[in-house]
């Protein structure tokens, strides 16, 4: 990247930059102003001679190239332009009035909405509105411009290779509270996106509805698990944070919620932006299969068996979303040191009782 290129991701669409970081970039944008003229001077001759379709990506790689954020959000916004439409499917397959399904577990284990504790609202507003508090909540406006949010627990991994356009990590052990739900039809009868009520159900038991009457933290990603043999059924899942898991968890008082053990597993993750739509699901499944056996290094632990991590709060603004697709897998030679443990691990969340 050119000196103008970084200045105008630091200047302008870095949100963890800081101010001097970002009058930095200005200068480098002011400076960089004839390295920029000349890369811009390349994208036009480029489409002028190859035409838009053919030459618009050599374009974008003299203005904008891999890596930058100016890039990113680009590639993005494409990806929210292709998923519009489906959003909009979405949305309506899992409405009432769209005629998707949803579980018949209520949301309490009375099937009613819990009563505010009137104790409990008075203390979250004293809190909100304390000097830690409002610092808390403007963290939290930040994060909806940050692709991968901040001060939120995640199961801890490591890369362990990278192949084209995705990643093969080995997960430690976690502990997640898990609620299976019916998948949502959308308009051509393919399994939408999972239903609002699972989690609400798990945000339920995290903040409190439990019979410890515990409030945990809120961690990332929420998991939806797909099966093909199964694709009326899917399983939604939130990783607990690891101070609560060792110190033993409360019992849900929503009997839909389950709590699981994840051993250590390999698995397979593409990222991907924007909304994770039906049918962006399976595009980015259907990628990341094609990789994993072109590459042959690595091969599904159970076939038809996928996952979507999600990593940001509903708010976050589209282009800056991250979501994964992930599959557990194990070495591809027979007998592999991997395979025992990614087997058990495949079936540790979402087995159906």
């Amino acid at each position: 990247m050119k000196g103008w290129q970084r200045g105008l991701d630091t200047a302008f669409l870095n949100v963890d930059a800081t101010p001097q970081e970002r009058i930095e970039g200005l200068r480098d944008l002011v400076f960089g102003a004839g390295d920029a003229t000349t890369a811009l001077q390349e994208a036009v001759k480029v489409v002028s001679q190859k035409g838009l379709k053919d030459g618009h990506p050599a374009a974008l790689d003299a203005l904008f190239p891999k890596g930058s954020l100016a890039r990113s959000d680009l590639e993005s916004l494409a990806a929210v332009a292709r998923q519009a439409p489906e959003v909009v499917g979405d949305l309506r397959a899992s409405s009432p009035l769209g005629g998707g399904g949803v579980s018949s577990g209520s949301s309490s284990s009375s099937g009613a909405p819990k009563a505010p504790d009137l104790d409990q609202v008075r203390d979250a507003l004293g809190r909100l509105l304390s000097s830690e508090g409002l610092s808390e909540a403007a963290d939290e406006a930040i994060n909806a411009l940050r692709s991968t949010p901040k001060g939120l627990e995640e199961p801890r991994f490591e890369v362990v290779s990278e192949g084209d356009g995705y990643e093969i990590r080995r997960y430690e052990n976690f502990t997640v509270a898990t609620r299976r739900m019916a998948a949502p039809k959308s308009q051509d009868g393919a399994a939408g996106t999972a239903s609002a009520e699972g989690f609400n159900s798990l945000a339920a038991y995290l903040f409190g509805d439990n019979e410890a009457d515990r409030s945990m933290k809120m961690t990332m990603p929420v998991e939806i698990d797909y099966r093909d043999s199964d694709p009326d059924v899917q399983t939604m899942s939130f990783v607990m944070p690891a101070e609560d898991a060792e110190g033993g968890l409360p019992t849900p008082m929503d009997p839909s919620v389950q709590i699981r053990q994840v051993p250590e597993r390999l698995v397979a993750v593409r990222r991907f932006p924007g909304v994770a739509t039906s049918g962006e699901v399976k595009r980015q499944s259907d990628k990341l299969l094609e990789s994993l056996q072109a590459d042959g290094g690595y091969a599904p632990v159970a076939e038809g068996e996928y996952s979507v991590l999600q990593y940001n709060p509903p708010y976050t603004i589209p282009w800056r979303r991250r979501n994964e697709v992930a599959i557990v897998v194990s070495t591809a030679a027979a007998g592999g040191a991997d395979t025992a443990t990614t087997a058990a691990a495949a079936t540790a969340v979402a087995t159906p009782n």
